[in-house]
């Protein structure tokens, strides 16, 4: 079930030493991230090319228009580049495009906008390297596309300025996404305009990096993430902080990817158009100081609001829709992987038909929550004619590139995105094949699967001291450089105390800690509040979580094996091996 990285003793070594150790990163650019590992912006492909052109459009007055792509990088990268153009490019006529839906890129429907709005240069940050075809449609309409972007290409863009690190060889971070990218871009119009205001804009590169599930240990990516969290400008998020995590030093990596990003990415899936561009004016300063009735405020103390605050509560409100709607289609859709046997693979495909009611907005979100539960890669699949489009979430134990296996099958008629969370396409009579195919390229095994761990300890040993020590180094855990996995041998459980609540979460205590397993197993859950009792191995991590005051230590359990089982009977209690 585990397997040890690398030899450790908890009581005799660094914590961080041991996880600089295993993670194989030097633990001094971990501990001090350092402007020398930042890399200039001329070694962007295009980069010139986009600086002139921007100089150039900005002679004379000009439309243009910005793309918002769909999710918490796309916000922050649009409302960046917007800010940034607003203040230092007076004679352009800034408007901006939102998806109705979760969408990406210049879609036919952001051509007809340009069309309908006169737009004469379009930038689309954090997308649009990919849409050739709508490159040249536009091209043809004498409205230059610049796209700033991180994203992988899949062919050489010929009609539109595309600045982007995957095209860019002398530019090796590939860990730096799109709110990046556009800063990237801003530091060569600050030299072109001899002035410096792009690093006004850090805080934005820090959350969209975070949100974007980029690898934070990348010695780069980290300089500006951590910059960017001492340099905290921008008024929604600080609005943000102040509602969802409360102080100042408890601003993290960790605790923005749990308690802020999650209200952004909510709006932009769940809120209605008027909710999203409230978002994006919000972000990008407008409206700041004016003040609005919440006609839903329960009591005169609440009921009027800056705008600040209007938009940070229609976030919470979004995520909360989208939190129940979850919740419901995550039900639906593990019934179904077990009524059809679809985990028996190494690869799970589950599709959704046409006629069920299923917001295409929550098919990322979904996937993911099902890999939290069968550990393996997950396909949730939207029927759209003879097509099944939808979202692939990968499993890093398996492999970091799920797409590029995907890919080998040529199966499918398209995978954007990232390595292991990107769009697909493939056609329905397609789909039976895929089990068979992705087999060929991967090495799998339901009855061998193996999670790395830093440290063994026992049921004795996991205890308050040590999630403690854990919480005082929250700063420096992040993607690539994560918290430390326990293994916990022999725990002693008596399912009398072990509670499952309405959520699915299931809990119980020892010695002081909460052991949680929040996508509860059927076989935990069916066995919670019987008299049996077991002895278990789990492996998880551990954390201190406070809420409303109280303070609780928890360890989050991501596989367990019960080792046997005392099955109780009449004749009294009796192991089961």
């Amino acid at each position: 079930m585990y397997k040890l990285i690398t030899q450790s003793n908890y009581y005799k070594e660094d914590l961080l030493e041991v996880i600089a150790r295993n993670r194989e990163k030097d633990l001094n650019k971990i501990k001090n991230p350092s402007i020398s590992e930042t890399i200039h912006y001329s070694n962007l492909c295009k980069i010139e090319n986009a600086v002139n052109a921007t100089l150039h459009y900005s002679k004379k007055y000009t439309k243009v228009g910005i793309v918002v792509d769909s999710d918490a990088d796309g916000y922050t990268s649009a409302s960046e580049l917007f800010s940034y153009l607003e203040i230092n490019f007076p004679s352009f006529d800034l408007l901006y495009y939102i998806h109705p839906e979760k969408e990406h890129g210049i879609t036919d429907d952001v051509v007809k906008w340009c069309l309908d709005n006169n737009i004469e240069l379009l930038y689309t940050p954090d997308a649009g390297s990919n849409d050739f075809e709508n490159h040249k449609t536009l091209a043809e309409q004498n409205i230059l596309v610049i796209a700033i972007d991180h994203h992988e290409v899949s062919g050489e863009p010929t009609h539109a300025i595309v600045i982007n690190s995957q095209l860019s060889q002398t530019y090796d971070n590939k860990q730096f996404s799109g709110v990046g990218i556009v800063y990237k871009f801003l530091q060569a119009l600050d030299e072109a305009l001899n002035i410096q205001d792009a690093d006004n804009y850090l805080d934005l590169v820090a959350v969209g990096n975070i949100a974007d599930s980029m690898d934070i240990s990348e010695p780069e990516t980290r300089y500006y993430v951590y910059e960017g969290l001492k340099k905290l400008k921008n008024p929604l998020l600080k609005e943000m902080i102040f509602q969802f995590i409360g102080k100042w030093d408890k601003v993290n990596p960790q605790s923005l990817s749990y308690d802020l990003i999650p209200k952004i990415n909510g709006c932009i899936r769940f809120g209605t158009m008027e909710e999203k561009e409230d978002l994006f004016e919000a972000m990008i300063g407008h409206n700041e100081g004016v003040m609005y009735e919440n006609t839903k405020a329960r009591n005169e103390k609440n009921k009027w609001e800056t705008f600040l605050q209007k938009a940070t509560r229609q976030a919470k409100n979004a995520h909360s829709r989208q939190n129940t709607a979850k919740k419901k289609w995550l039900g639906v859709l593990k019934e179904r992987i077990e009524e059809e046997n679809l985990n028996s693979g190494a690869i799970i495909a589950v599709t959704i038909a046409k006629k069920e009611k299923f917001n295409s907005t929550l098919t990322g979100l979904v996937a993911s929550s099902l890999v939290d539960v069968y550990s393996k890669p997950v396909l949730v699949l939207r029927e759209i004619g003879e097509e099944l489009i939808g979202s692939l979430r990968g499993y890093d134990p398996m492999s970091l590139d799920t797409k590029a296996l995907l890919e080998k099958t040529g199966l499918f008629n398209w995978l954007q995105g990232h390595a292991n969370a990107c769009g697909v396409s493939i056609n329905k009579d397609k789909l039976p094949l895929l089990k068979d195919e992705f087999m060929k390229y991967v090495s799998f095994s339901t009855e061998q699967k193996e999670m790395l761990v830093d440290f063994v300890l026992s049921e004795q040993q996991m205890g308050r001291f040590i999630i403690e020590n854990i919480h005082s180094h929250k700063k420096y855990w992040t993607k690539g450089f994560e918290e430390p996995m326990f293994a916990i041998t022999d725990l002693n459980v008596d399912f009398n105390t072990v509670k499952v609540s309405s959520g699915g979460k299931v809990d119980w205590e020892i010695n002081g800690v909460t052991y949680t397993q929040f996508t509860t197993s059927k076989e935990l859950a069916n066995l919670a509040g019987t008299s049996q009792k077991a002895i278990m191995d789990v492996v998880g991590v551990a954390s201190v979580n406070e809420f409303q005051g109280k303070t609780t230590y928890q360890f989050e359990v991501k596989e367990y094996k019960i080792k046997h089982i005392e099955e109780f009977t009449k004749k009294g209690f009796g192991f089961i091996f």
